[in-house]
């Protein structure tokens, strides 16, 4: 038999022993008119029906009869009313929105918190250091712009001389400017070369100075040195030079392999043209030099002299101050100097 079948007979002879006893109660006590007695209304009530509590399969729906009230005192017929459950509220939501909600973190109080010597020792060196870097950059900033402010203005009488020679400064750049330098020469027919700039290199250019000499004897000069191989022992170069010679004169020579002949000597009288040129020693003169290929323009004190044609056909090289003794001794101080390269 299954349980189902065992729970419904079960049932069944307990709901026929109630009535038999209901029955039996009924005809020993109380009339016909008068109905069942207390004592079988009671035993009816008492006797209600009765959970059996059977394990149920899982597959048949659980069936639990509603609950009923015994009447527990005998005295009084009005029974207490039952309150009535208080359904508790979910909670369910509350405790998600507690565990979503982050508790705030603890905050140390600022009166027990401890810094590190260590670091906060690197950190003021760090901000030391940051500061100097700074300020070393800023003055740097300021000296350059100091040096583009002073060279700026040191091109404006520049850039005016190149315009009274009839030259373009837009059409070239600054080789360089020179600081003042001072030549001496005693040795009988010696030279006495010098440039600050001693690498550049110009093909062709503009070059000016105020040259002042001093001299015993007329044959000695001051000048430049332009297109220049360098090379000591074999010298291959321009070279253009003023003399107090016959009351000034300005020469220019082609050296070969470190020797001028006198066929390669171009002399121009310089103080029959320019009236301003000085000749006596302790005198200053401004000579300027535009080279083009092989054509020399030659200017004193901004006369124009004449143009030489050269013949040795140096293209380039090397650029120098010169002074040249020919008896006596020379010294020749160089001053406001310049190389304008042409483009």
């Amino acid at each position: 038999m299954t349980k189902s079948g065992k729970y419904s007979l079960l049932r069944f002879l307990f709901s026929v022993f109630c009535f038999l006893l209901i029955v039996l109660l009924a005809g020993c006590g109380g009339d016909e008119d008068t109905g069942p007695s207390e004592l079988a209304l009671k035993l009816t009530q008492e006797a209600a029906p009765v959970t059996v509590e059977t394990e149920a399969p899982a597959e048949e729906k659980i069936i639990t009869p509603e609950p009923t009230v015994a009447d527990n005192s005998t005295s009084s017929p009005t029974q207490e009313p039952v309150s009535e459950p208080v359904e508790e509220e979910p909670v369910a939501e509350s405790i998600e929105q507690a565990e979503a909600t982050p508790e705030p973190a603890p905050q140390e109080d600022a009166a027990t918190a401890t810094v590190d010597p260590v670091l906060e020792e690197a950190f003021v060196t760090a901000t030391a250091r940051a500061v100097e870097i700074q300020q070393t950059v800023d003055a740097a900033a300021v000296a350059e712009a100091a040096q583009e402010a002073a060279e700026d203005a040191a091109l404006v009488p520049i850039r005016d001389e190149l315009r009274a020679l009839g030259i373009d400064p837009d059409q070239g750049q600054l080789g360089f400017t020179h600081p003042p330098i001072s030549l001496q020469s005693v040795e009988f027919e010696s030279y006495a070369f010098d440039n600050k700039n001693a690498l550049t290199v110009a093909q062709d250019f503009v070059m000016a100075a105020d040259i002042t000499w001093e001299s015993r004897f007329a044959e000695s000069g001051c000048g430049f040195v332009v297109r220049s191989n360098g090379d000591e022992n074999a010298l291959d170069q321009y070279i253009i030079g003023l003399t107090r010679g016959a009351q000034g004169h300005v020469l220019f020579a082609e050296q070969k392999r470190g020797d001028v002949e006198l066929k390669d000597v171009t002399d121009i009288y310089a103080n029959g043209i320019d009236p301003r040129f000085e000749w006596q020693s302790g005198t200053t003169n401004r000579l300027a030099v535009i080279g083009r290929g092989q054509q020399f323009d030659i200017f004193s004190n901004g006369t124009y002299l004449g143009t030489i044609n050269a013949g040795a056909g140096y293209e380039e090289g090397f650029v120098a101050f010169f002074a040249v003794n020919r008896s006596g001794g020379v010294k020749c101080d160089f001053n406001n100097a310049y190389l304008w390269k042409l483009n």
